[in-house]
């Protein structure tokens, strides 16, 4: 196809006959195409033809003697190993096998003898591998021969059939939902509401911020809520102003002594000479 999303070339290989199968050949440069008239052609991967097969004189009774078949085609095949030749299959009742270097006459011929039957075959198909051949009937059932000395038999190992990869299987969605509901990973659960404690009093860790803080800092003795929380902190205040363990470390080699003598005597003669100037009085100007 074409960026018009359309076949870059159209033919009529067969003219009006109907095209019953079509089929690529195993190295995929040949196209095998199988109408229903009595020649088969061969046409290269461009559409272009390749040969046409020949076809059989329909006056003569035994299907041996001719080179062709007589009567329209139902199907045909390519060879799966070897890439030249390929087999058809008529109404005549005959097959024949061809050969893309010589196609003025058959390779080979075969004439079924219709036996065991109450219906006519449709379609057969052979599987390289297993070597069996499957055979549709009119009706409707669905015959295999196969040659137990030739057939092959294969081992098919599933690694999902043996316990340590078998998954299990839910029958229906709703369950499969069900369960990932269940599983707080894959349901994305928040963290439920805390409902424990009595009387809007939380028993975990506190009704105040101080109990909490006090509580989750890992402090060995714990505080009871009807405790004074200002009471329960200043028990610490002698440890921590001999081992500082949170601010003071920081600011420890930079900060300077504080001298509050200093401080508290300049605040003093602050005070006095504030107290001096309110006392003084006032000079009034004399009158003219």
């Amino acid at each position: 196809m074409d960026s018009t999303m359309l076949a870059f070339r159209n033919m009529t290989p067969c003219q009006n006959h109907p095209i019953k199968a079509l089929q690529y050949s195993s190295t995929g440069d040949a196209i095998l195409v199988v109408s229903g008239s009595a020649q088969a052609k061969v046409l290269d991967r461009d559409g272009f033809e390749i040969l046409e097969c020949v076809k059989g004189d329909q006056y003569i009774a035994d299907m041996a003697r001719t080179k062709g078949h007589t009567a329209s085609l139902n199907t045909g095949c390519w060879h799966p190993h070897i890439r030249e030749e390929f087999l058809t299959c008529s109404r005549d009742g005959s097959i024949r096998i061809w050969l893309t270097d010589d196609h003025k006459q058959h390779k080979a011929i075969m004439k079924p003898r219709q036996q065991v039957t109450d219906s006519h075959v449709i379609k057969s198909i052979w599987h390289p591998k297993l070597n069996q051949i499957f055979v549709s009937c009119g009706n409707g059932v669905v015959k295999c021969y196969y040659d137990p000395k030739t057939q092959s038999k294969s081992k098919f190992i599933t690694p999902h059939a043996l316990p340590m990869f078998r998954q299990e299987k839910l029958r229906t969605s709703k369950k499969r939902m069900e369960k990932d509901r269940l599983d707080p990973v894959k349901s994305r659960r928040p963290d439920l509401p805390i409902t424990s404690g009595q009387g809007g009093r939380v028993a975990a860790s506190g009704s105040t911020l101080s109990s909490f803080v006090i509580r989750n800092l890992g402090l060995s003795k714990r505080v009871d809520d009807e405790q004074d929380p200002r009471e329960a902190i200043l028990k610490y205040a002698k440890e921590a102003e001999e081992n500082p363990f949170w601010v003071a470390p920081a600011y420890k080699k930079t900060q300077p002594t504080p001298n509050f003598s200093k401080i508290v005597q300049l605040i003093r003669n602050l005070l006095r000479l504030k107290t001096n100037q309110k006392e003084k009085p006032v000079e009034k100007s004399p009158k003219t």
